[in-house]
């Protein structure tokens, strides 16, 4: 069984690396009033794997209710936490809640790839598998994005 409990946007300002845990659950200030919210879903060596909900936000708020009601936007995606959610760098992202219980579907799909003469296909877990060059094309990246990069392809999503 899963709970949500919900803390809010104020409590914690600053999340340490080595405290953020799978089922987190985060709000990211996207800029003009607009805030994504989503769920850690797993931790990499590079940094999480997270998923984005299709819930448009116009206030760092959210219950949940909205939460169990909503849909993954995306395919998941790894993220920089360490400067998304320690450093705050150029961004304000911020751990407002944790669901306890929460397990992660396999994600029989959601593959990045790596590599240079070999190559490498990565779940979402960090599982990896090698590859040809060919089948590494592809695939995404095995890096981790970070605000600016995540606000380019993010806002369009949910502004559709």
């Amino acid at each position: 069984m899963t709970t949500i409990k919900i803390h809010g946007w104020d409590k914690k300002v600053r999340t340490m690396i080595r405290f953020i845990k799978v089922g987190d659950i985060f709000l990211a200030d996207l800029g003009n009033s607009l805030f994504a919210a989503g769920r850690i879903l797993s931790k990499l060596n590079i940094g999480h794997g997270v998923e984005f909900f299709n819930l448009v936000l116009h206030e760092p708020q959210i219950s949940i209710e909205e939460i169990e009601s909503a849909k993954r936007l995306c395919p998941p995606v790894i993220i920089d936490s360490y400067w998304l959610f320690d450093r705050k760098i150029d961004c304000d992202w911020r751990i407002i809640g944790h669901e306890t219980g929460f397990s992660v579907r396999p994600e029989s799909d959601v593959y990045f790839s790596y590599g240079g003469g070999r190559y490498w296909r990565v779940d979402i877990f960090g599982n990896e598998k090698e590859i040809s060059e060919r089948e590494a094309d592809n695939f995404p990246p095995y890096t981790p994005q970070a605000c600016e990069q995540v606000k380019q392809w993010l806002v369009p999503l949910l502004l559709t």
